[in-house]
């Protein structure tokens, strides 16, 4: 899987989630959706370009061993 493939399949799995909760029409995952959507660029980038640049440090995080522990 590309980064990019990982990427959408991160929003749709986040997208999905949001249905599942009632899809309010506001919040911080909508936020983050919104800014992660790539519909509105010809060049492929995300509607907030450093959630990109985020995306891809995160990869490397992963890959280094990291662990997201939001707890």
């Amino acid at each position: 899987m590309t980064d990019r493939e990982a990427f959408e399949a991160m929003r749709y799995f986040l997208t999905e989630f949001w249905k599942r909760g009632g899809s309010k029409p506001n919040g911080e995952l909508v936020d983050l959706l919104d800014w992660t959507g790539r519909e509105a660029w010809a060049d492929g980038g995300t509607n907030d370009p450093a959630q990109w640049d985020d995306w891809l440090a995160a990869i490397e995080a992963v890959q280094a061993g990291e662990r997201a522990r939001p707890w």
